[in-house]
């Protein structure tokens, strides 16, 4: 669709409509967003160009998210926690849901009674949720992981933009870090967890994140279960895990974290996952030795 002379705040109003008949659940807010990187601004600013004749690219841009393409990929950032973040095809896009369990993160460690808290991010992908904690909590020390080498290149680049500093360590996450056995207070992730051959119903997700990011075995579990193991010998006693997951598996995760090495685990769904919060317990502590007694010895005070 083109329409030469029309101004940047009628050509919205006109994308929007084009998007919502294609079924994006955010049309009015990507209209924007497409709006804006046509304009070289941000989105807080098209407003003060509604009244100037929208770029001739803007419509091509509307084509792509109309077949469905995801927004942040066609203007190259995506928006996390209020923080702009570079995407590009082959990294899992950050989604708005994931906020939640970044929330939940930052106040426990905020609780802490330690300032300086170790954190570790399994499954970090382009870096958002590493980076954000490191920027939300400055004592913390924050390493990411991830398998994929593009990832990791794209947290290192997000991190240098975020001018916040967080390691990143490109491997298995079923290996990862074994020098920090016993020491972290906090690990979060986010790894693949859909069934293998389970419908993904958004084209965004099923036709543009990379399979490495989405599929987790025949049940969505097996990254899952391997995080549960690392997490278990990185964690300090009393430190915490938190791990989203799909709500279709809330009773399976559950019964993950069933044994003596955890305590405190509950499962909170929110608006399209589920986060499963779950403490190391900490050693049992044997009672202190009683001195043998004698009721018939007497004690004399001196």
């Amino acid at each position: 669709m083109t329409a030469s002379g029309l101004s940047t705040g009628s050509a919205i109003k006109g994308a929007h409509a084009m998007l919502d008949a294609a079924g994006v659940p955010t049309a009015e807010r990507d209209a924007v967003s497409l709006a804006a990187y046509a304009l070289g601004t941000t989105p807080d600013a098209v407003g003060a160009h509604s009244e100037v004749p929208v770029p001739a690219e803007f419509w091509a841009l509307v084509d792509r998210r109309v077949a469905r393409e995801p927004v942040e990929l066609i203007v190259g950032a995506s928006y996390f926690c209020g923080r702009r973040f570079l995407v590009e095809p082959g990294v899992f896009v950050p989604k708005p849901e994931t906020e939640e369990l970044v929330a939940r993160v930052v106040e426990r460690l905020r609780a802490l009674p330690t300032a300086t808290p170790r954190v570790v991010d399994l499954c970090t992908g382009s870096g958002v949720v590493a980076i954000t904690v490191a920027a939300e909590v400055p004592g913390a020390t924050v390493t990411g992981v991830d398998l994929s080498g593009q990832a990791c290149d794209l947290a290192v680049r997000n991190a240098a933009t975020a001018e916040v500093k967080v390691a990143f360590e490109c491997c298995d996450v079923a290996t990862a870090l074994p020098e920090l056995d016993g020491l972290v207070d906090v690990v979060i992730a986010n790894p693949p967890y859909i069934p293998v051959g389970r419908a993904i119903g958004m084209p965004e997700v099923r036709d543009h994140d990379p399979a490495l990011a989405l599929w987790g075995g025949p049940d969505g579990l097996d990254v899952v279960r391997a995080v549960e193991r690392t997490a278990r010998r990185l964690l300090a006693p009393g430190g915490w895990l938190f791990l989203e997951h799909g709500p279709y598996q809330v009773q399976a995760v559950l019964a993950m974290f069933g044994d003596a090495a955890w305590s405190q685990v509950a499962d909170h769904e929110t608006v399209d996952d589920a986060v499963l919060v779950a403490r190391r317990a900490e050693p049992e502590r044997p009672e202190p030795e009683r001195p043998d007694h004698d009721p018939n010895r007497i004690i004399r005070e001196q």
